[in-house]
Order: structure tokens, then sequence, then C-alpha cells
């Protein structure tokens, strides 16, 4: 999904929702974009569907689950990766737990 960040932001997307980590320029439309990557914890499908209360498919609706859904939801627990400023959690914890070590 990373080759389409840009096309997606450009069209005007402004976060995205995954469960893997990002690198280097992988993170460069984020931060082009001022969009927002939300990490999900992977495993917990079932409970995040149940915080949805409306979902349309905006787009590619041939991909079928893989489509790009507009979503309407509450109290979703996912944790900001990528802040609209470039910041990055991951890379961010891990420096803060080397300096613990």
């Amino acid at each position: 999904m990373v080759r389409f960040l840009p096309s997606l932001f450009r069209a005007g997307v402004r976060a995205i929702i995954g469960k893997g980590e990002l690198h280097g320029e992988e993170m460069a439309p984020f931060l082009s974009h001022g969009a927002v990557y939300f990490g999900a914890i992977g495993g917990l499908g079932a409970l995040l569907a149940k915080q949805i209360s409306s979902t349309r498919i905006v787009a590619y609706d041939d991909l079928g689950p893989e489509a790009l859904h507009s979503l309407q939801i509450f109290a979703f627990p996912v944790v900001v990766i990528i802040d609209r400023h470039g910041g990055n959690f991951h890379e961010i914890a891990r420096a803060q737990w080397r300096k613990t070590q």
C-alpha cells in the first residue's frame, strides 16, 4: 500500500489505519501531506469492528475488503504511530528504551 499513499493523500485521505511499522522513505508521504498513521493491535479485528458505526466504500470497490473505506468510529483503540509532523512513535520509543539500557 505504501506506493499508493501519495495519490491517496492527494485525493484527500488524511489518515490510515494499519498494524505494521513504516521506516525511512515510507514515512515521507505522511510528512509532505500532513497525514497521520494510526496503528491498531493485530488480532483485535472483532473488537475493532464493534467500534465502527458506519462504513462506506469511497474507491476501489472491486477490491472487496481491500477497498478504500470511510469509517464512522467511536472509542476506537488505536495509537498515533506517525503524526502529521513526521514524529514516529516506534522510533521515539526505541530511542527512549536505549537510553535506559
